[in-house]
């Protein structure tokens, strides 16, 4: 297994860019997987899509900029994702997470998790908030100060 932290850059059409595009989309497919459809009432926006690719936008509730994707992956494949926005070294909040089907109840989403925990920490984040309602762990917010 292993993570890594995307953020999308509207300038960036490089190489890599492809590459970024393509990780980004499989997250996203994840999200949609997991998720009905999020869309702006009045822009009908999909949400999901805003956050994963760290979208700019005219209308302050719908701006996703500062948003990371965090992608666990085992191998090729995409197995869990997590869009995050830091707030400076107080907050990060964390309002999607989502594990693919097959890779339920396999323990994938507690090591996005815990490998995002220690990235904020190194970054000297240490409380972050979930907003999403998790099943199990109905909301989260948690402080990494320990």
């Amino acid at each position: 297994l292993s993570w890594v932290l995307l953020r999308s850059f509207e300038e960036d059409n490089g190489p890599s860019a492809v590459n970024l595009e393509k990780k980004l989309s499989e997250g996203l497919k994840i999200f949609r997987e997991c998720f009905d459809p999020i869309l702006d009432y009045v822009t009908k926006l999909d949400f999901l899509s805003q956050t994963t690719f760290n979208k700019k936008a005219n209308i302050r509730r719908l701006d996703c900029r500062g948003f990371y994707t965090f992608l666990l992956t085992k191998g090729e494949e995409a197995v869990s994702v997590a869009t995050i926005r830091i707030h400076g070294n107080r907050l990060a909040e964390m309002p999607f997470v989502a594990t693919k089907g097959k890779f339920r109840k396999l323990g994938m989403c507690k090591v996005l998790m815990r490998a995002m925990e220690g990235l904020l920490q190194k970054v000297g984040v240490y409380r972050y908030h979930q907003s999403q309602r998790c099943p199990t762990y109905g909301l989260v917010s948690l402080d990494l100060k320990q």
